[in-house]
């Protein structure tokens, strides 16, 4: 009786080889064939957070950027909730209103894909980014976060 060799995956004497394989998944393509592919751990968090640990500079600018459009109805609901806030904090950070029909060269550089959608943005750069009607809390969380 012939015995076929022990494959590598399951030979235990290579420890460094069987737990490189082990990350490893086998999954078939688009044409059907099973392939090994490596798997990815996803990413958890809001990438635009700002790392924290840092300390708030009272000076920094606070801009809120609301990209809407006229002929966008969740855009019209929106508008009231932006407006209190602003009646309510005074000078303590800038709302710019940026119509996406009209602007298409910002809405490109902030890689607005959906309306409305708001980004509230420091000296340091983009503290968070909502897509959709936001509530009043979670903007002025944001605008805390930012230093506002």
């Amino acid at each position: 009786m012939i015995v076929p060799p022990v494959p590598e995956a399951l030979n235990l004497s290579t420890g460094a080889a069987t737990a490189e394989r082990s990350r490893q998944r086998f999954r078939t393509d688009r044409w059907g064939r099973s392939r090994r592919f490596r798997t990815r751990r996803a990413r958890v968090g809001n990438p635009y957070a700002r790392p924290t640990g840092k300390a708030v500079d009272s000076s920094m600018t606070v801009t809120l950027k609301d990209f809407y459009a006229d002929w966008c109805g969740p855009c019209k609901t929106q508008d009231p909730i932006l407006e209190e806030i602003e009646d309510d904090r005074g000078d303590s950070f800038e709302v710019e209103k940026i119509n996406v029909d009209e602007e298409q060269d910002v809405a490109n550089e902030y890689q607005v894909r959906s309306l409305p959608t708001l980004i509230v943005e420091n000296d340091d750069g983009i503290v968070e980014r909502f897509v959709g009607v936001t509530q009043r809390d979670d903007i002025e969380s944001a605008l805390d976060q930012a230093g506002a």
